[in-house]
């Protein structure tokens, strides 16, 4: 009498859930691909003082030649590349989680912003942008004259 093993369906789905997670972990995307979906890289704080906006967007590794800061009317661009490292024909990578690549990352300016007067800087991998505000709308009352 020959006997054959009862599966539930449910056998296959667990036994495909296992195969893919094998997979992702010997492919080692899941960093870059699960970490990172639904997030937007690099996360930026912007903060006001009286007379400017401060962002400040985490960027580690990065030299200011691997970055780009451009502005388009209302909008601020933050570009970057992370290259991979010079390895020596005999080294390879075991396991490598941080991603690389090039990333873009555009920001709506706040309303008195003035595009034409910010300044960056990078400082212990975090990129720091100071944009001036304009100043405030003064009153002025024009002098009527007759002709």
């Amino acid at each position: 009498m020959i006997i054959w093993p009862f599966r539930s369906s449910w056998d296959a789905l667990d036994e495909l859930q296992r195969e893919m997670e094998r997979i992702f972990n010997l492919t080692l995307v899941t960093s870059r691909f699960l970490w990172e979906a639904g997030r937007q890289y690099p996360p930026i704080n912007v903060y006001e003082t009286a007379t400017e906006f401060i962002l400040i967007a985490p960027v580690p590794g990065l030299k200011p030649q691997d970055l780009e800061v451009t502005t388009v009317g209302d909008r601020i661009t933050i570009r970057g590349e992370r290259k991979r490292p010079q390895m020596a024909p005999e080294e390879t990578f075991r396991r490598e989680e941080r991603w690389m690549g090039s990333w873009s990352r555009s920001v709506q300016l706040p309303n008195r912003a003035d595009p034409g007067q910010i300044t960056a800087t990078l400082e212990n991998g975090l990129l720091v942008l100071r944009i001036s505000k304009v100043p405030e709308a003064q009153s002025r009352q024009v002098q009527i004259r007759t002709s």
